[in-house]
């Protein structure tokens, strides 16, 4: 992943600047959903944090089907 110092971007459906998704503020399932081994933004918060932190680049996207495949990962 990559955040460094990232606390926003901008979303590609409205363009406008939007935070990323807070885990001690922001309810998982409200801000995303899984696609198979993607991992989709519901809302503008969660568009943004899948395009700034790469959560779908290939890598990430064939360890989550592996683990999916093992029944480990939902």
């Amino acid at each position: 992943m990559r955040k460094g110092p990232n606390v926003a971007g901008l979303d590609s459906a409205t363009r406008q600047l939007t935070r990323l998704y807070h885990p001690r503020s922001d309810g998982w399932d409200e801000r995303f959903e899984c696609k198979g081994a993607q991992i989709v933004g519901r809302t503008n918060i969660g568009r943004v944090t899948v395009q700034v932190l790469g959560v779908n680049e290939s890598d990430f996207v064939e360890v989550r089907a592996a683990l999916r495949d093992e029944g480990v990962w939902e």
